[in-house]
């Protein structure tokens, strides 16, 4: 069992580009590509706090599901 980002579905919902999100968290776009495609075996909390606040999201299970 793991956790998945749905960054992309989030980005998708909310019409925005990975080069806007890059440019709202200070995160690299590189670095919200791999993110977005789930290529990470572990999220760093930082990162993941900077792209809740900057989508304004509160809830984790908003952003992170379980996978078989």
């Amino acid at each position: 069992m793991g956790v998945r980002l749905k960054l992309k579905k989030m980005l998708e919902t909310r019409g925005i580009m990975q080069k806007e999100l890059s440019q709202m968290t200070g995160i690299q776009e590189s670095t919200l590509s791999f993110l977005a495609r789930n290529r990470r075996d572990k999220i760093n909390t930082e990162l993941l706090s900077k792209i809740m606040k900057a989508l304004n999201i509160t809830s984790f299970d908003e952003i992170l599901e379980l996978e078989d």
